[in-house]
């Protein structure tokens, strides 16, 4: 969907809304135009009367696999799930079902059938540093027909340094170098793919660097990279 005015900025806040026939239940969730590389989520539900649909979509313009987690157990557990999306394409996950129907995750693993709550997250496995994920979630009580709209929040990288430093490179040899990237959320990843081909050393005649960040020793000496 694309909604688009010629107003200010701020003007028209969209809201999509559904109700039933007789307008007593319904529900409303705000839109959000926020994507990142990864999305942590507060507390799902599940029993007798409620349940917690939750989705990520592809908000960028390339495809991307996409990793779901389900954490339960005061973290200790997890359900793993992965999905390959084209650009604006949605996963859509029915807690309840999910826990009911016994369905495995890519590991073979189940849920327990009393499993009540939890937390979740979303990744982009494919760009880690790429901001392209969306996601929402709804928790509906059954009992009063109420929904609560819920979302997660965004996780923002923020001091990446170098793996190795110093990085030793044997003369006539070849290293490898990496970048951690550490979050907001807690989360440290070793991220390569988005620094491939923005890799140089500060002298040639010491050392010399690849696309994918493989060093080559060339003199004795040191130098940068």
């Amino acid at each position: 969907m694309v909604l688009t005015t010629k107003g200010r900025a701020d003007e028209i806040m969209a809201v999509a809304a559904s109700y039933d026939d007789s307008l007593r239940y319904g529900a409303q969730t705000p839109f959000s135009d926020q994507l990142s590389f990864k999305w942590e989520g507060s507390r799902w539900e599940y029993d007798v009367q409620h349940d917690s649909i939750i989705t990520g979509g592809n908000g960028g313009t390339k495809p991307i696999r996409a990793a779901f987690t389900l954490f339960y157990n005061e973290g200790t557990d997890k359900y793993e799930l992965e999905q390959t999306l084209q650009p604006d394409e949605q996963m859509w996950i029915d807690v309840g079902r999910l826990i009911r129907e016994r369905v495995p995750d890519k590991n073979g693993k189940t849920m327990p059938m009393d499993l009540a709550s939890g937390s979740y997250e979303f990744r982009n496995l494919t760009d880690p540093g790429n901001a392209t994920l969306f996601e929402g979630k709804v928790i509906y009580d059954k009992t009063y027909g109420h929904v609560a709209y819920g979302c997660g929040g965004p996780c923002c990288d923020t001091n990446p340094y170098v793996q190795f430093n110093p990085l030793g490179v044997p003369f006539q040899g070849t290293s490898g170098q990496g970048v951690y990237v550490p979050d907001n959320c807690g989360g440290l990843s070793l991220y390569n793919f988005p620094f491939y081909g923005n890799w140089s050393t500060g002298s040639q005649s010491i050392a010399t660097v690849d696309y994918y960040a493989k060093h080559t020793g060339v003199g004795m000496g040191s130098t940068t990279s």
